[in-house]
């Protein structure tokens, strides 16, 4: 989730440009430097005696695209290739080819120009370490800097990280590279800057007491806010879970629910989230809530990346059948598989507390938990909410399952097995 980002700069502009020298440094190469702390985009916006501004920015369109790798190679050599493509598009002679080739060549791009690129491509692939370093590489030999951003966008690749530098949060900055993949919506001096973080630092305290004091649903919330919790801190049902009343009280509130009978359990369970979140995590989920000063949004939305290969309906319920009967633990899953679910169906615990059993069980491995003890809470709440999800939800998450690689590759198999008797059968 990145859409609002913050950056700081003594420079007055309206609109980012690659082109634009940067004077707070460039520690991961060309692009524009964002971060989700408005903190920290101040520290970058010049002292009090010569402040500069902080702007804040829509990058929305960030959150559909790839992010470049800084450690490890991921891009193709079709992949290098396009970029070379874009490069050599702006250059009346392919300057960049001949740089690494070494050879005259003609204009424009041939097929010789094409066979050339594709043994740049290799080149560049086997000698860097990472995707940041052969695009960097491509900047610094080209000089093409907006024909490399708007190449890399084409390719659906929008940003990076720069784990050099982190917010408060521990969150790295971003480093976008095509400029018209951000908009500024607000500037602000650093001085006016200065007095919203003061202000916003006293609203959220005074915002969070208010949830705690009466309670999420007379305040207001969005329904996506349970996932964006568990986003910030995974292990958060499993601290609130810890108090065995709450548990019983959440059981309840979810018998009434079954019943069609009025009930509080999403009021409960979202206050006594918000209690067990760490106050400087509240910070980044405070715009969910409609007592926010800022102004409540309902921006949060989830990118889930389709399969790479299209099961089959049995499939799809033979794997949700292994998980339910073997346990989430045993199959294997990504940590971020609870906020997952919670997004596509916010009141999927609802249904799984229902069940007074297992309640008491989530209650039982939480204390542990708290404890320090060994626990299957994780276990149990993954497991007991992936028996509720409805197909469509289940086929969005599977791929988080360990399980779902290994029938990929076995329908795969399939599939190129498949090819190959046809094959043989037209050869014979």
């Amino acid at each position: 989730m990145t859409h609002v980002l913050y950056h700081g700069s003594t420079q007055d502009f309206n609109e980012f440009m690659n082109r634009r020298q940067s004077t707070n440094g460039r520690a991961q190469g060309f692009g524009i430097y964002l971060t989700k702390s408005e903190q920290l985009a101040f520290s970058y916006s010049g002292s009090m005696d010569k402040p500069g501004f902080v702007y804040e920015v829509d990058a929305t369109k960030i959150d559909k695209m790839k992010h470049l790798e800084n450690k490890r190679v991921t891009l193709s050599v079709a992949d290098v290739v396009s970029l070379l493509e874009s490069i050599n598009a702006e250059q009346d002679y392919p300057y960049t080819l001949t740089d690494y080739y070494g050879d005259d060549l003609e204009p424009g791009w041939t097929p010789k120009n094409q066979e050339i690129a594709e043994e740049v491509a290799r080149h560049l692939l086997n000698q860097e370490d990472n995707d940041l370093d052969i695009i960097n590489d491509l900047n610094n030999v080209s000089g093409e800097t907006e024909a490399l951003a708007k190449g890399l966008t084409k390719l659906g690749i929008g940003s990076t990280k720069d784990d050099t530098s982190m917010d408060e949060n521990g969150e790295p900055a971003i480093v976008v590279f095509d400029p018209k993949n951000v908009l500024i919506t607000r500037k602000m001096t650093a001085v006016e800057a200065k007095k919203e973080l003061e202000m916003n630092d006293n609203q959220k305290t005074v915002q969070r007491q208010q949830i705690l004091q009466e309670g999420a649903l007379e305040v207001g919330y969005s329904n996506d806010v349970k996932a964006a919790m568990l986003d910030l801190d995974p292990d958060l049902l499993g601290k609130t879970f810890s108090d065995t009343d709450l548990v019983l009280s959440l059981s309840e509130e979810a018998q009434k629910d079954f019943q069609n009978q009025p009930n509080q359990f999403d009021n409960l369970l979202v206050t006594e989230m918000v209690r067990n979140l760490e106050p400087e995590d509240f910070e980044d989920v405070s715009d969910f809530f409609f007592n926010n000063k800022k102004g409540y949004t309902d921006q949060f939305h989830k990118v889930f990346s389709p399969a790479s290969v299209d099961l089959s309906q049995g499939t799809y319920k033979h794997l949700k059948q292994e998980i339910v009967d073997d346990s989430a633990l045993n199959i294997g899953y990504s940590s971020e598989i609870k906020s997952d679910m919670f997004y596509l169906d916010p009141d999927l615990l609802k249904k799984v507390m229902v069940n007074e059993n297992i309640a008491q069980g989530l209650s039982s491995e939480a204390e542990k938990l708290d404890q320090g003890r060994a626990n299957l809470f994780d276990n149990m709440i993954v497991t007991e909410m992936t028996k509720e999800l409805n197909y469509q939800d289940f086929k969005t998450v599977a791929p988080k399952f360990m399980n779902f690689a290994k029938a990929e590759r076995a329908q795969q198999e399939d599939l190129d097995f498949a090819v190959s008797q046809i094959d043989d059968a037209i050869n014979i």
